[in-house]
């Protein structure tokens, strides 16, 4: 005996190729497209337990199939012309092709990684930013024509308060007499500039507020996704992480020195093809641990940093510690290393300097590849004088004919 499923139900057949028992399924697009879901994701389905309770054994083509009792496997399952057509069983062949799409349509959503949403609030909120930093540095340049004293007075809030307000000097001076320079070197304003300086202060501090609340929302979708990654490089930085990795599943397959250098990729490359200075850190270097230690431990605290959130983020990959448990742990664990480096080294070890900023005199590796001048190999001059004369000669015999 068999047990063949199609679109439309379940059937046993004896050995002849006759149906002995049949379950078909709902005559409705809905319950086709959840059936085929249930067989697409391996499950065996209630039609398919309900011709196969019958005490003999049978064979089956299909690996999801071998725990219901009595099935055993075939390689190759000869298809039966006996199996009732659609038609038989009152179904209309349209519905398979409406059924499909309906899978295809949830399949799509279901397809989009649940860690989505933290890179898109990511992107959100940094776009925002730049835009608000953009107009803000286009607005300071544009009143510095009436009033070039208050840009260096005041900070940005309450530069942006003041010229919501009204941009005017005269208006400013009249509720913030302290911030008289004394001169007035500024050109007046018309009616216009000064409507659209104060439209513009209110759509930077929208702006602001608007980015505020995006970086509400990605900290809390983030501890729902990753918490573990959350509690041991923080929301933002974690958020970031996941940015440049692509998603969740792919930083948690990275390893530990890769994680350390995510962001500074370009710095990477230089050291590779020019020989600048090796990078030590990418966006992690925005943890404040990191970020306030001395430079010569910089390196060591990143190495530490992205052990523990290698760890914390293959746990959250696999769906382990959801409490975030594990993250606080490496994060514990963290810090009491980098208390542990910030004793054993207080000071910078002998001959440590810092950096010198790259610029191009400096020797480069691979420069005496072909090259001329100093660092080349000797007769580089030569060569290169060689092949002009003998362009220039070339380029006179094509002349001649």
């Amino acid at each position: 005996m068999r047990l063949v499923t199609t679109w439309y139900g379940s059937f046993l057949l004896d050995e002849d190729g006759g149906s002995v028992t049949s379950a078909p399924f709902p005559k409705s697009v809905e319950g086709i497209a959840e059936r085929l879901k249930l067989i697409r994701d391996g499950e065996i389905l209630d039609e398919e337990r309900r011709v196969a309770s019958s005490p003999a054994s049978f064979n089956v083509a299909e690996q999801r199939l071998l725990p219901l009792d009595g099935a055993e496997m075939v390689d190759h399952m000869a298809p039966s012309t006996d199996v009732p057509t659609p038609e038989a069983m009152g179904f209309d062949p349209a519905m398979l092709r409406e059924a499909s799409l309906l899978l295809a349509t949830d399949s799509i959503r279901d397809a989009l990684p649940p860690d989505q949403p933290v890179i898109l609030y990511l992107r959100a909120m940094d776009q925002v930013d730049r835009e608000g930093s953009k107009a803000l540095e286009m607005l300071r340049y544009w009143h510095s024509f009436h009033f070039p004293e208050l840009g260096a007075l005041v900070d940005d809030t309450e530069f942006l308060r003041l010229l919501s307000a009204g941009p005017q000097r005269d208006r400013i001076l009249g509720e913030r007499p302290d911030l008289d320079p004394g001169t007035d070197a500024g050109r007046p304003l018309t009616t216009g500039e000064g409507e659209a300086m104060a439209s513009m202060a209110d759509h930077i501090v929208s702006s602001r507020r608007e980015a505020g609340s995006l970086r509400k929302n990605l900290e809390e979708t983030i501890l729902d996704t990753a918490p573990n990654l959350a509690a041991v490089a923080g929301p933002l930085v974690g958020a970031r992480l996941l940015s440049l990795a692509g998603s969740l599943d792919r930083l948690a397959r990275l390893p530990s020195s890769t994680i350390q250098l995510l962001g500074a990729e370009r710095a990477l490359f230089m050291h590779i093809r020019e020989g600048t200075p090796t990078p030590k850190h990418g966006v992690i270097f925005q943890h404040p641990t990191i970020h306030s230690s001395p430079p010569w431990l910089r390196g060591r605290m990143s190495r530490a940093l992205a052990g523990k959130i290698a760890i914390a983020t293959r746990a959250d990959a696999f769906g382990t510690h959801p409490d975030g448990g594990l993250g606080r742990e490496m994060r514990e664990r963290f810090l009491a290393r980098a208390q542990q480096l910030r004793s054993a080294h207080p000071e910078a070890p002998p001959g440590w300097r810092r950096r010198r900023p790259w610029t191009a005199d400096r020797k480069r590796k691979g420069s005496g590849r072909g090259r001329s001048g100093k660092g080349g190999h000797k007769g580089s001059k030569h060569r290169s004088k060689h092949r002009s004369k003998h362009r220039v000669k070339h380029q006179g015999q094509r002349r001649r004919r």
